[in-house]
Formats: structure tokens, sequence, C-alpha cells
């Protein structure tokens, strides 16, 4: 996820699952966000929805597309 935002990820969610694990689920580096294989590894093929939430109080909402690798 490119982007630049003006407050720091304070949580990111999944709808059906609940909060994600930060150094578990995901890592923040530097603006990046990155989401570890081993978490979207357990996702069907196609769209999957996340929700952002930053220290400002803002949310996003994003949906990635989920296309497991042979």
């Amino acid at each position: 996820m490119h982007g630049k935002y003006h407050a720091p990820v304070a949580a990111v969610s999944q709808d059906e699952s609940g909060k994600l694990r930060n150094e578990t689920d995901y890592t923040l580096e530097g603006s990046a966000l990155v989401l570890q294989k081993a978490y979207l590894s357990q996702f069907p093929d196609g769209p999957q929805p996340l929700r952002l939430t930053f220290s400002a109080g803002n949310d996003a909402f994003v949906t990635l597309d989920v296309h497991p690798q042979p």
C-alpha cells in the first residue's frame, strides 16, 4: 500500500477475524504497512477488506485482492 498519511497506524483489523497482531500479522516499516505472508495465506482467492485505524482517529477502508501463489 502506497500513500502518505499524517498519523501513524494505531490498529489494523479485518471484518471477520478482528484485530491483526502487530509484528505477527503485519509490520510497520517506516511509512509502509507490510502484511505477512503467513497472514495472507489463510485467505481464499479474491477480495479481502481491511480497516486501518490511525492514531488521529481517522479510519481508512481498503480491499486487498488476494491471489495465492503456487
